[in-house]
């Protein structure tokens, strides 16, 4: 039997249960129920959760849809957890909706990096974009990484046929 914080008097099988209950529920990560549970809340709640995850300054303002609002709030503490890093400006391009390819260290300069970007199936302004990119890259990089270059492209990637054709041709021929 594990040690019990309840004096002798109260440690029958019924408190002993709930001090159990008690443990479990402090281990439990309350910060995936909240986001979580962000797929259904009205959107004035959202921008609240936002606040309390603090990313209103961190690409909250960037989003253009639902969406990306609901895709950042539940990277928001991922994100959070590995800033500075890699994977962390990749993170935050698949929640704003863009495929990110992260170049490091090309050409051998050290702290040095490019990145591509491509966004499709949207519309976007390049010129506000961009600036908007560099911003929250400077707020997810390390200090002294420095971003060169930003391959920035936009397009429409669907499964379209363009055109199809089944040529068949038979002659019967019946004899009687």
């Amino acid at each position: 039997m594990s040690q019990s914080l309840l004096p002798k008097n109260l440690q029958d099988k019924s408190f002993l249960a709930l001090e159990e209950c008690v443990k479990e529920s402090i281990n439990i990560d309350l910060k995936t129920f909240m986001t979580s549970i962000c797929d259904f809340l009205p959107d004035n709640i959202l921008s609240f959760l936002a606040e309390q995850f603090h990313i209103l300054e961190e690409g909250w303002n960037d989003c253009q849809s639902r969406t990306e609002r609901v895709a950042l709030i539940k990277k928001a503490v991922t994100l959070h957890k590995r800033k500075g890093t890699r994977g962390c400006i990749e993170d935050f391009f698949e929640a704003m909706g863009a495929k990110c390819r992260f170049w490091r260290d090309y050409d051998g300069i050290p702290h040095h990096f490019m990145i591509d970007l491509d966004y499709f199936d949207k519309g976007a302004d390049v010129y506000e974009v961009c600036t908007n990119i560099q911003k929250n890259i400077d707020k997810y990089k390390q200090l002294r990484a420095k971003l060169d270059e930003i391959n920035f492209s936009v397009g429409v990637q669907k499964d379209i046929n363009i055109a199809n054709a089944v040529l068949a041709g038979e002659i019967i021929t019946v004899r009687m």
